[in-house]
């Protein structure tokens, strides 16, 4: 048998070492990177789902409460008595809102504050109120836009706050300047019928 000479063996390890880069090499692309890249799509996928699951649950829950809101308001057999004379109109109007303030990205919370009789008024009303919280400028739009809605509303309070932090360590209310949040309340009527 003919003896190696070192060049004819380092020339073997080399040989041996490239083919074993390109072996490795063959098997990241043929078998892990699409397995890495199955796992990335499924990820956004989930991804996507997870938020497609969490605005079904808020839907719901805006569905809800709606129904709640016009349960309370059948109970009291108001509706004959003010300009939305019908339930539907009443859900159109909370649909309205609710969708107004998902353009704008806001948060909000609509309760219904009941009849509103005082004795130097000549027609009923049903007053509601709305809290809703975030960009200053998405709320003064969203004000401005709730005036404009089909369904004629009196806008009977607003007021605009900005949250404020309590630091135990000082001891010292402190307003957050870097936060651009706000939170706003919003009273307004249904006139009623002369």
């Amino acid at each position: 048998m003919p003896s190696l000479t070192p060049k004819k063996f380092y020339f073997q390890i080399t040989l041996t070492v490239a083919v074993f880069i390109l072996l490795v090499a063959f098997i990241f692309s043929k078998l892990i990177f699409p397995t890495i890249k199955k796992i990335h799509q499924q990820s956004q996928l989930y991804t996507s789902d997870y938020y497609k699951i969490g605005d079904l649950a808020n839907r719901h829950y805006q569905i809800e409460k709606t129904s709640h809101l016009i349960k309370n308001i059948q109970k009291k057999n108001i509706l004959n008595q003010v300009i939305i004379d019908s339930e539907e109109k009443l859900v159109n109007l909370v649909k309205d809102i609710e969708s107004l303030t998902n353009q704008l990205h806001l948060q909000e919370t609509l309760y219904w504050s009941g009849k509103n009789n005082k004795k130097d008024q000549k027609y009923p009303t049903l007053r509601f109120q709305i809290k809703v919280s975030g960009d200053l400028l998405n709320i003064l739009e969203f004000t401005q836009r709730i005036e404009n809605l089909a369904t004629p509303i009196e806008i009977q309070s607003l007021s605009i706050t900005k949250p404020i932090n309590n630091h135990s360590s000082n001891k010292k209310t402190v307003v957050d300047l870097n936060n651009g949040s706000v939170q706003s309340t919003i009273t307004f009527t249904l006139p009623g019928k002369l």
